[in-house]
């Protein structure tokens, strides 16, 4: 039998930390054209097999106030992005069964009926 030593050698392109933190990778932010402010959130199929897809909820400009999964840029310009919530990473996180992080690829951009465009997420185990 056969085996590949590196089966995966993909970076993540968003991580979920215990902590609450979510990196978010610029080719990630590129696909969904996010910029500093903009309130992401992550819907989740019915099926046996669960899919999770990323989606903006909100764009910078469309509301006020405190919202968790904020985006902000990290490095000033650049397109690495960061947000908190630890109510979404404890969910995600509790689907890894006791990980201290969890990581997705993104998948392909698909058009869904009521939430809009949005990422495909691909466990990366």
């Amino acid at each position: 039998m056969i085996r590949p030593l590196a089966p995966l050698t993909r970076c993540g392109d968003l991580t979920f930390h215990a902590s609450g933190r979510i990196d978010i990778t610029a080719h990630l932010s590129e696909l969904l054209h996010l910029c500093d402010g903009d309130i992401l959130s992550i819907a989740v199929s019915d099926d046996t097999v669960r899919e999770y897809y990323l989606y903006v909820a909100h764009r910078k400009g469309d509301t006020t106030g405190r919202h968790t999964c904020r985006c902000h840029s990290v490095k000033g310009a650049g397109r690495y992005m960061r947000m908190f919530s630890k109510s979404l990473s404890a969910y995600l996180l509790r689907s890894a069964r006791g990980a201290d992080k969890v990581t997705f690829i993104a998948g392909e951009l698909k058009l869904i009926p009521g939430i809009g465009n949005a990422v495909t997420l691909v466990r990366k185990n």
